[in-house]
């Protein structure tokens, strides 16, 4: 039963009849709107009227241009509802069309502006609203209303009120329509600081921004790209400002297309597009679109707003327009899918691209639940209380628009048909999200993706590019093969893996058959440290000799050598440079400017120069500081520029190369900047795109074959995956360093270059396997030792950084076993294998004599210079590891028994532990008591495991 509010049941019959005569009057004037739908022959009585009367009784025709206009709202009784206006001081108002598709309506829609501001069904006081009329829906606009409650429970910044009123204009019942809040800046609409039309102070457009990604041309200022996903156009209307000047123009269109470039990153594991969108904002705009199926989410009436700022980002929302939401068509599919047989076909923009990064598909996910656990259960009894608020007026609208409207008029039914379709849709959104997220790179399809993925794909990248079919998950760069760019994106996700805060730029990777001259000539310019040009003295002067390929092609160049703790005393050029003119200028006590350039604009020195051209620096210590640590002195080379022979500058602008003295650059450190990298892989990517000679890149060629490739990545990857090589540890307030070290396969015993030296105990040489393991960075410290068993035995005391000494094997098991346990650790002495492989440098090995050099006296403490004692850890050179006194200073115990190298060498050894049993075990490394010969990485001694002396410490494993 339909029950009418009091005020509507009083009217007399008397008022009627006058009501009824005053129409047939106004249809006698051929100059104004015929009425004859009259209010109290319609009006339910349930819902407030709002009455508006055009000046001259003008009927609404145009878009454009507003009409004079009075109102008044008839609360009608309604608790909580305020009266606004009467029919005797009604309020004024300016009233015109709105719309796309909806205008061509016969039941149209409006915009209104209040002359002052006021509180309408009690909203927000506001000028601006729009009223959206009920129009073959039959739901009472109940896909509106679930839009609107679904995105407040999703916890948009702002969504827009949406209230049922009757509607009355020029005396003629309207029909069943919806009040709702204009989308505005505004401090309880889009809370963002307003931008003034045509600004241009810089700071002041950054920000202020309201736009709107829709697909109707309009006469609004518009931004317009071709999309690269659905191939037609994008057109952003700018709806905040209102007037652009040509500052604000070149801004908004700037952002704009630099967020679409962005989106339309091949590589699915940047996060450059962050930079530019709210990426928790993008996850709850896209969230409620797919909840109500709202298939027009990102292509029309599709919001966002970007406060002022230039660290701001787009923030998407408020939701609108719902009336395609939760449609006639198969609901099985996302919303930014194909919809087929309806007329907005692919026209969803950058979500189709968005929804394919990890981090945008895991914050979804999230959130989804977090909607099922306590927002979904709230939509039914919501729905049921709308319904059952607009019913009246509802039966009131199909009888005033029954020609229309007459298939659409029972609520209930179709209000039920919408909620099962509504029902059915969460059901099937739980089941695509139960299921594990597509995992990019995720080759072998285990559902995590890790270094046999990158085995598997380098495997297929060995001879050429693949087709896709079957390899899916490889194809992280999302396009039909699988080329190297895929790669690189399998290696950034085990980076992010593995260093989950890092800021990952995108790693930009030329496609198969691409070689930039250009750019080959570029790096060709690039200053190259060479391992044998590095020639390292004990003590002052260090010389340098450097490289500089391809200069006799250039006229003249200059650069800036920088270095905190060294000065340039001497720069001297020769080879093909020795003709050229050189001006040497101290900038500061740390900066030296060198410009090289030849007279008379000759190129001297090129092909026939008998040398090839090179540069000879040589250093002092800055400050006569003796104790610098001249481990960590660096030597950067930067802002090159080259002049070709008309001197025009060229190439080269702003180079940085960091380069590492004093010891080894570590393989794959490409760039030599002293860490292994993502900027690493980028540069190895490139060198084997771009065809570059491999020589120019000594450090990355990681496996030694004179050539920089696949395999190369290869390995590149796995020292990405094992991560800082370092880890710390701390006991009784002394710390100590473990080394992470990649296993791999080394030749163990008399290798040539110790077989000079080399006896029987070193022989035959063999090959072996190892795992990785950690080891200690320095033999273990007096000062480890007291804090751990709390004394100290060392023949040599006065510096508890001194190695410890007079301790037996034995003894290193008592002091392991208590370190174990106030760490929780699983410390261990080395095996044999494992301490050689670790002297020898590792995967990075050179192939040195000693652990770090070809000679003894830069890395090891021995009888020739140890002034018989024996002297604080890492005060020696390290090796390729940054292991010090592998070579040197003290004996270091192993794990294993002693005994003679099995004689057939062709056998494999896999993480050899020696034999069962014994009568003595295994020490290694020399010490500073006997000759340097003692210190070679292959020798070794025995002694028994109750054995001590001050020749005898030790170094931990993991």
């Amino acid at each position: 039963m339909i029950v009418k509010s009091k005020k509507l049941r009083e009217l007399s019959w008397c008022v009627l009849v006058s009501m009824i005569g005053c129409a047939l009057s106004m249809h006698a004037q051929t100059d104004t709107a015929t009425v004859i739908h009259s209010p109290e022959v319609y009006l339910s009585g349930t819902l407030p009227v709002l009455y508006i009367d055009i000046e001259g009784g003008k009927e609404v025709t145009s878009k454009e241009t507003y009409l004079d206009a009075t109102y008044h709202l008839d609360a009608m009784g309604i608790e909580g509802i305020d009266n606004v206006g009467s029919a005797d001081e009604p309020l004024p108002l300016q009233i015109k069309g709105r719309g796309n598709t909806s205008w061509g309506k016969p039941k149209k829609p409006y915009r209104i502006k209040l002359q002052d501001k006021a509180s309408l069904l009690g909203m927000p006081s506001n000028r601006h609203f729009v009223l959206v009329a009920e129009w073959r829906d039959g739901a009472g606009r109940l896909n509106w209303e679930v839009g609107f409650f679904v995105s407040r429970l999703m916890g948009l910044a702002w969504t827009p009120e949406h209230h049922p009123v009757e509607l009355v204009v020029n005396g003629d019942y309207r029909g069943l329509y919806f009040l709702i809040e204009k989308i505005r800046v505004g401090k309880q609409r889009v809370n963002i600081e307003e931008q003034d039309d045509e600004e241009t102070d810089p700071d002041k457009i950054t920000g202020g921004w309201l736009c709107e990604i829709d697909n109707f041309v309009s006469k609004d200022y518009q931004v317009v790209l071709h999309d690269r996903t659905t191939k037609k156009y994008i057109m952003t209307t700018v709806h905040s400002p209102e007037i652009l000047s040509t500052e604000q123009s070149n801004y908004i269109k700037d952002l704009i297309k630099s967020t679409d470039k962005a989106i339309y990153c091949p590589d699915k594991m940047s996060i450059d597009w962050e930079k530019y969108i709210d990426l928790d904002m993008l996850a709850r705009y896209y969230l409620v679109c797919e909840i109500v199926y709202q298939i027009e989410g990102f292509s029309g009436s599709c919001y966002w707003s970007k406060e002022r700022g230039d660290g701001t980002k787009i923030s998407f929302g408020p939701v609108w327009d719902f009336d395609t939401s939760m449609a006639n068509w198969p609901i099985e599919k996302f919303f930014y899918e194909d919809q087929e047989g309806d007329d907005i076909t692919n026209r969803n923009h950058w979500i189709m691209e968005l929804v394919k990064y990890p981090r945008f598909q895991q914050r979804v996910r999230e959130l989804w639940q977090e909607w099922i656990d306590s927002s979904a259960a709230q939509v039914r009894p919501h729905c049921s209380e709308w319904v059952d608020r607009v019913r009246a007026a509802h039966q009131q609208d199909v009888k005033r628009w029954y020609e229309y409207l007459k298939e659409y008029s029972n609520i209930d039914h179709r209000s039920k048909r919408y909620l099962d379709h509504f029902d059915r849709r969460q059901l099937w959104l739980a089941e695509q999200w139960a299921k594990p997220i597509p995992v990019i790179g995720d080759v072998d399809g285990n559902g995590f993706v890790d270094k046999d993925d990158v085995n598997v794909l380098c495997s297929q990248l060995a001879s050429q590019p693949v087709d896709t079919l079957d390899w899916q998950g490889a194809n992280t760069y999302d396009d039909q093969v699988l080329d190297i760019c895929d790669l690189v994106g399998i290696l950034r996700q085990i980076y992010r893996q593995n260093h989950p805060e890092a800021q990952l730029r995108y790693c930009q990777a030329l496609a198969y058959g691409q070689n930039d001259k250009a750019v080959y000539k570029k790096l060709k310019l690039i200053p190259q440290l060479k391992q044998d040009s590095l020639l390292m003295y004990e003590a002052t002067p260090r010389q340098v000799k450097l490289t500089f390929q391809g200069v006799p092609e250039f006229s003249a160049f200059e650069f800036d050598l920088t270095s905190p703790t060294l000065a340039v005393t001497d720069v001297a050029l020769e080879g093909g440079l020795q003709h050229h003119q050189l001006v040497v200028n101290q900038v500061s006590d740390s900066v030296t400017h060198v410009i090289v350039y030849s007279d008379g604009l000759l190129n001297v020195g090129g092909a026939d120069s008998d040398n090839d051209p090179s540069l000879t620096i040589t250093f002092r210590y800055l400050a006569e500081n003796a104790d610098s640590d001249t481990n960590s002195a660096d030597l950067l080379i930067s802002n090159i520029h080259v002049a070709e022979d008309d001197m025009t500058p060229h190439y080269l602008a702003d180079a940085h190369i960091p380069v590492k003295w004093l010891r080894n650059a570590i393989l794959g450190d490409v760039n030599i900047d002293g860490i292994v990298d993502i900027e690493d892989l980028n540069m190895v990517v490139n060198i084997i795109n771009r065809n570059i000679d491999s020589a120019l890149y000594p450090y990355a060629d990681l496996n030694k074959n004179g050539v920089v490739d696949i395999d190369d990545l290869n390995d590149l990857v796995n020292a990405l995956i094992f991560g800082n090589p370092f880890v710390d540890y701390e006991v009784n307030g002394v710390k100590f360093r473990m080394v992470k070290l990649m296993g791999g396969t080394f030749t163990m015993g008399a290798t040539e270059e110790q077989l000079d030296k080399a006896d029987d105990r070193e022989k035959p040489a063999h090959r072996v396997r190892l795992d990785g393991f950690s080891i200690g960075q320095t033999e273990v410290t007096q000062a480890l030792w007291l804090a751990v068993m709390g004394e100290n035995p060392s023949h040599f005391t006065g510096d508890l950084n001194l190695p410890v000494e007079m301790v037996s094997w034995d003894d290193c098991q008592l002091f392991i076993q208590r370190l174990n346990a106030l760490t929780g650790g699983n410390f261990r002495l080395p095996t044999e294998a494992e301490w050689e492989y670790a002297a020898r440098g590792g995967r990075q090995s050179h192939g040195y004599k000693y652990a770090g050099s070809n000679a003894s006296a830069g890395v090891a403490w021995h009888s020739g210079n140890s002034g018989k004692t024996s002297h604080p850890v890492a005060t020696k050179m390290s090796n390729e590891l940054e292991l010090f006194d592998m070579s040197g200073n003290v004996w270091e115990w192993c794990q294993d028994w002693y005994d003679h190298y099995d004689e057939d060498e062709n056998v494999l050894l896999v993480n050899p532990t020696g034999p069962e049993t014994g009568t003595k075990r295994v020490c290694r490394g020399g010490c500073w008591y006997h000759a340097s010969v003692s210190c070679r990485v292959s020798n070794r001694t025995k002694l028994e495991p109750t054995s001590r002396s001050s020749c005898y410490g030790l170094r931990l494993a993991q």
